[in-house]
Formats: structure tokens, C-alpha cells, sequence
């Protein structure tokens, strides 16, 4: 049986101004993903969220913790072109963290970190020695830069996520793996919001 509904109604958004595509342009835009850290669109919601709590749950370990080894062992396509390199938008996501007044929140699954420690899948190619490094730098930083950098680790066995970043009030990015489902409305930024908290509370990491 088919239900026929309109996308205003699956969206929740029949109270805005905006009528038909307008209304889909104004609150939902896809945006590509280029297996690597390089994103101009990403690095502009950044700007544009400074002074905001901008809450972060990647699919793994955050690109913006990994020394320039593990940069280029994740994304070695992304060095072969010109222009920024993953380890430039990483310098660049860092030193928007160092101005005053930024906050910057990350939950990311345990696992991931366990996973990279023991070498498991393709970390199994990086030496013992160079993890441990790796790890180290993590921590390092994360304690330098906390407050303005809080990072949660979660039991992704007990609860699921979908990556997304939520950049302050402005918009909420879904991760799809080919590009980005951006969002605008307050209610999916508020959802998204909410969401993050409900991992914060759970976090097995603190």
C-alpha cells in the first residue's frame, strides 16, 4: 500500500514561508565528499559557526587528532593533486580551534581507538612504534586544547550513530559517504543537537 504525503510533511517544515522547491532548496542541500579532509564548504561552516558550539561524531577517529603519518596512510589519493593536502585542512580546523571563545565537541566510538592501538584492518600496516606516537599526540593534544576541545568516547556495540556535525545554529551535516545531507532547519538542528548530548551521556569516556 502506498501512502501518498507531501515532502513538507516528511520533513516536519509546513510552518515555513517558503512554498514547493523553495522550501527544499532553503532547508536541504547535498554537498560531495572527496574521501579526504579537503572540503571547502566544510572548512566555510566552520568560519561561520566561530563563537558556537559545534558538535562533531565522525565515523571513526577525528581527522583533526591523527599526526601527518596517519594522514597521509588514510588519504594517500589526496596527495597526489595539487593545492591543500588533508594535513593543511587539519592545520587549518586546528588553528580556527586556537582563536578565543571556540568549542569544538567530538564523540566518537571506542572502538576506533582500540582498533588503530592493536592494529587491526588497514592500521595493520603502520608499526607499533608510530601508533603508540600517534596515540600520544591525541591525548597531548586534547589535553591542550581543552576547554575549547572536548572529546567523548562511546560504546558503538550498545548505541549507533550516524556521523554528522551540527555547527552551531546555523546547519547540521549528515555524513552519507558520497557527500553531505546539509540541513537548515531548526528543528533537524535541534534533533541533531539532542542527539549528540543523549552520547554524552552515555560515553564510557569523559
Amino acid at each position: 500500500k502506498t501512502a501518498r504525503v507531501s515532502v513538507d510533511w516528511l520533513l516536519g517544515l509546513s510552518q515555513r514561508e517558503e512554498m514547493g522547491a523553495e522550501i527544499i532548496e532553503a532547508v536541504m542541500q547535498f554537498e560531495p565528499y572527496r574521501d579526504s579532509p579537503v572540503n571547502d564548504g566544510f572548512l566555510s561552516w566552520l568560519r561561520e559557526a566561530q563563537g558556537s558550539r559545534i558538535c562533531t561524531v565522525p565515523m571513526g577517529m577525528p581527522d583533526i587528532l591523527k599526526i601527518d603519518e596517519l594522514m597521509r596512510h588514510e588519504y594517500p589519493g589526496a596527495f597526489e593533486t595539487k593545492g591543500l593536502t588533508p594535513i593543511d585542512a587539519v592545520r587549518q580546523r586546528l588553528e580556527l580551534l586556537a582563536q578565543p571563545h571556540q568549542q569544538l565537541e567530538i564523540a566518537s566510538p571506542q572502538e576506533a581507538f582500540a582498533q588503530f592501538a592493536n592494529g587491526f584492518g588497514h592500521w595493520g600496516a603502520l608499526s607499533a612504534e608510530l601508533r603508540g606516537r600517534a596515540l600520544a599526540h591525541m591525548v597531548e593534544l586534547a589535553d591542550r586544547l581543552y576547554p575549547s576541545l572536548r572529546v567523548y568516547l562511546y560504546d558503538a556495540g550498545s548505541t549507533y550513530s550516524v556521523p554528522f556535525t551540527v555547527f552551531g545554529a546555523q546547519r547540521v551535516a549528515v555524513f552519507l559517504g558520497a557527500s553531505y545531507l546539509v540541513l537548515n532547519s531548526a528543528s533537524h538542528i535541534e534533533m541533531f543537537a539532542n542527539r549528540f548530548d543523549a552520547l554524552i551521556r552515555i560515553a564510557v569516556v569523559q
